[in-house]
């Protein structure tokens, strides 16, 4: 559309007049219009190109460290009766056809250990396991670390690769691969299942309820910030 020779001329006219302060609360009026390529429009969805429309910003990108993480141990649960193989140096096809043998005589167990991992996945969507991980939470990263600091203990106290192993998915999952049998009642599987879903628990209350806001707000922010660790 054209613009208007005259009106143009008297705009000009108008602003060269203008006094400072009055040309400053111009530009402080226009300035939103100019960062948001168009204002009130683009941060309403209305129209200009809004600033959340970038999915490389930092604040909507995906938390790759977390997601890289729980995709590297999922998968490691799932195929661990064939780590267990490679561990204990059965990896052949003799091996491959004793413990195919045995999954399939008695499937549940392993059934239990991948619903597990299913079940887990669900949850963590849920609670935002993977952004908490992501950011440092202490409360995401108190089981794995558990996991970690027991799997130094066995292996401190003389135990094979493979052993360390069985043991951390016992924790972890309760679930053992050589034997391909599950063990809810062993200690270590109540630790780490405290530690992960309490963690969820108190994110999910802290973040989502109005009274675990204030308790936030009062209490927590200010003592994670004395300690140095995130939520």
């Amino acid at each position: 559309m054209a613009k208007d020779p005259a009106r143009v001329a008297a705009g000009k006219k108008a602003w060269r007049e203008m006094s400072p302060a009055k040309k400053a609360a111009v530009i402080r009026r226009l300035r939103p219009f100019r960062k948001g390529g168009g204002g009130k429009m683009a941060r309403r969805g209305g129209g200009g190109s809004p600033a959340r429309s970038n999915p490389g910003r930092s604040g909507s990108s995906t938390p790759k460290l977390g997601a890289s993480y729980q995709a590297f141990v999922r998968g490691a649960v799932v195929v661990s009766p064939l780590t267990d193989l490679a561990l204990a140096k059965e990896l052949t096809q003799t091996g491959l056809r004793s413990r195919s043998d045995a999954l399939r005589n008695d499937p549940w167990p392993y059934v239990q250990n991948v619903g597990i991992v299913a079940a887990d996945v669900a949850i963590d969507k849920a609670t935002g396991q993977t952004g908490a991980l992501s950011r440092g939470s202490i409360t995401a990263w108190a089981p794995e670390i558990y996991l970690g600091w027991s799997a130094m203990q066995d292996s401190k106290a003389g135990l094979s690769l493979r052993d360390v192993q069985r043991r951390a998915l016992v924790r972890r999952q309760g679930y053992d691969p050589a034997l391909n049998s599950t063990h809810y009642d062993a200690p270590g599987f109540h630790t780490y299942r405290t530690l992960r879903h309490g963690g969820q628990a108190i994110r999910y209350v802290a973040n989502r309820t109005a009274i675990g806001q204030r308790v936030k707000r009062a209490i927590i922010t200010p003592l994670t910030r004395i300690l140095g660790v995130t939520t």
